[in-house]
Order: structure tokens, then C-alpha cells, then sequence
């Protein structure tokens, strides 16, 4: 029996291998490009995260060592909105440093239409809060605005309390060090003496926290961009409209590429019969 004598009596078993075989390799490339898209889509959110940002505040007052008055530490959250945004970013600012404040912190974000939003925090001298708060409204629209106060006097007095007691036990161990007493005895009170400067570090460094604080309000700003009046007028719903027909038009055109994709096997294995067949009748 020749080949082509072989191939006549055969050629549907060897065409239903083919079409096998050439179903099996389109699932595979389909397999392996899911399998792509998902480690892009992984990857893409696995580096697009977005993390808060955690500023480091650095305080450089002295605990309070004189007679203990009011201790009142003040907060502002203010919002902003306006269509001249850089222009009342920059007013912002400028008068921010006019009132001898430190910027601690400053974000600036777009949203899906492309509106920039300032996020800031600044602490001022608490004498000055009111008249930024007063300017920072000239700049733009006032959203919303809170004042938050909260009195610390008792905690600040209690530390100081503690404080005036801890370094006259120092000062009584130190006299304790000058006499003759035993080795032991020494090693325990030097090792009391750590402890209460410990104590004492601890108290001074809170006190001088509380002191900036106090001194210095912070102020915590959001500056939003708004849309104008034109921007804001759909004619129609012209805009909504644009945009649904594109998503119409891109669909379409994905269902198009699909259903290539669906019926390209089907062409292909139509086109190797008519072959296979033309072949044989020769």
C-alpha cells in the first residue's frame, strides 16, 4: 500500500488528530495569557499601594520651671474649596510663614477628573491661629471649619509635682553617696539614683512636649480644587453621552476581537479540509 493509498483510506482519523491538537494548543495560549494578566494585575497593585504619610514633629521648648498657669493646647481643621487653586495654594503658604509657623507636612493629589486637593498641617504661635484662620478664609471658600481645645493644666501640674519630688530624693541619695557606708549599700542607691533620673528625663522631656504644644497651635488644612461654572454645564448630557458611546464602541470592538478569536479555529480547520480533500480527488 503507497503513502497516498494510506493517506485516502486514513485521512479523516489524521484530520481528527489535527483538529485535536490544534484545539489544545489554543487552550494553552489562552491558559498562559490569563496567567500573564493576573501576575501584571498582582504586580500592579502589589507596588500601587499608597501608604499614609506619618511626619516626625520635633519639639524644641524647656519644661516649665516657674509658677504653673493655664496649659491649653488648641487644634484647627479647616476646608477649602476654590477654582484658583494655585494662586490660593501659594496665599496659603505665605501667610503661614508671615505668622512665623512651620509647615510639618504637604500633600497634593489629583481625582479622576483631574482636580488637585492640597492636604497640610502647620503649627503656628497659638497667638496667631485666630488671624491665619481669619486670612485663610480671604483665600477661598470655607467648606467647613472645627476648633478643638483641650486643657491640660492638671496633667502639666502633676508633672511638675513629680518632678520637684523626684530631684529632692536625688538630691538626698547624692548626700546618702558622701557618708561611710557599705559597698552594697552604695551600689543600691546609686542604682535608686538611675532609676528617679530616669524618672526625671522621662518628665521633662513630656513637660516640653506640652509646652510646644501649648505655645504652638497646629492646623490641619485641605484645599480642593473646584470646577468652574462652564466646566460644570453638560450641555444635553453631552458629556455622559461621549463617554457612553466610547465604552459602547469599545465593547463592541472587544466582542469583535473575541469572536475572531472564537471562530479562527473553526476557518482554519475548514480551510485543511478543503485542502485535504482537493488533494485526494487529484
Amino acid at each position: 500500500m503507497n503513502v497516498k493509498e494510506h493517506f485516502r483510506r486514513n485521512w479523516q482519523t489524521y484530520l481528527i488528530v489535527g483538529l485535536l491538537l490544534l484545539v489544545l494548543l489554543v487552550l494553552i495560549g489562552n491558559s498562559f495569557t490569563s496567567r500573564s494578566t493576573n501576575f501584571a494585575s498582582e504586580t500592579n497593585t502589589r507596588f500601587s499601594k499608597s501608604y499614609p504619610i506619618n511626619p516626625a514633629v520635633s519639639y524644641e521648648g524647656s519644661y516649665y520651671n516657674g509658677e504653673i498657669g493655664e496649659k491649653k493646647i488648641t487644634q484647627a481643621n479647616i476646608e477649602l474649596e476654590t477654582e484658583n487653586y494655585f494662586g490660593s495654594k501659594n496665599s496659603i503658604i505665605n501667610s503661614i510663614k508671615a505668622k512665623k509657623g512651620v509647615i510639618l507636612d504637604e500633600g497634593e493629589y489629583k481625582d479622576k477628573d483631574n482636580k488637585k486637593s492640597l492636604y497640610l498641617s502647620a503649627k503656628v504661635p497659638s497667638e496667631e491661629l485666630d488671624a491665619l484662620l481669619e486670612e485663610l478664609k480671604t483665600f477661598a471658600d470655607v467648606k467647613s471649619l472645627s476648633i478643638n481645645t483641650q486643657d491640660v493644666t492638671k496633667n502639666y501640674g502633676d508633672y511638675s509635682d513629680r518632678l520637684s519630688r523626684y530631684e529632692e530624693q536625688i538630691k538626698k541619695y547624692k548626700d546618702m553617696l558622701k557618708r561611710n557606708i557599705s559597698i552594697e549599700d552604695e551600689i543600691k542607691i546609686q542604682n535608686r539614683i538611675d532609676q528617679l533620673e530616669d524618672q526625671t528625663f522621662y518628665l521633662e522631656k513630656r513637660m516640653s512636649e506640652i509646652d510646644d504644644e501649648v505655645n504652638y497651635s497646629k492646623v490641619y488644612i485641605t484645599l480642593r480644587e473646584k470646577q468652574s461654572v462652564l466646566e460644570s454645564v453638560d450641555f444635553l448630557g453631552f458629556k455622559e453621552s461621549a463617554k457612553l458611546f466610547l465604552n459602547s464602541l469599545n465593547t463592541a470592538f472587544r466582542l469583535v476581537i473575541i469572536l475572531i478569536g472564537f471562530l479562527l479555529p473553526f476557518g482554519v480547520i475548514y480551510l485543511i479540509y478543503k485542502l485535504i480533500k482537493r488533494f485526494f480527488k487529484k
